[in-house]
């Protein structure tokens, strides 16, 4: 959408190209996210045992599976010779609808890193 204010155009996406949120999709959020990063105490978004699997002794903090307002899990790219591929990592079984969202949002990084 284009808008004109005083000699100056600004440009905003219409309704149709910001894709609807699901909230009961899962995400695959960066490392380093501020959903992780931002509170000193992780333990309402994260659980206490697998903090050492998020965030490793360096200070190094893991690619993220989020569910709702819960980490689940964690992912890595995986790039060498013989493949280039998204490995996830869940801390428990997720139903199968979870799985498919993850495998969905896992397709379109894989396609944003091949390309």
């Amino acid at each position: 959408e284009k808008i004109k204010l005083q000699d100056r155009v600004f440009y905003f996406p219409s309704e149709k190209s910001v894709p609807p949120t699901d909230p009961a999709a899962a995400w695959l959020l960066p490392a380093f996210d501020e959903m992780l990063c931002g509170y000193k105490d992780k333990s309402d978004i994260l659980p206490g045992d697998k903090i050492k699997t998020t965030i490793l002794r360096n200070g190094i903090i893991k690619p993220i599976i989020v569910d709702g307002e819960q980490v689940v899990g964690t992912w890595n790219w995986i790039r060498n010779r013989e493949r280039k591929k998204l490995e996830t990592l869940f801390f428990e079984e997720l139903p199968e609808g979870k799985i498919d969202s993850v495998r969905e949002q896992a397709a379109w990084l894989e396609m944003f890193y091949q390309s």
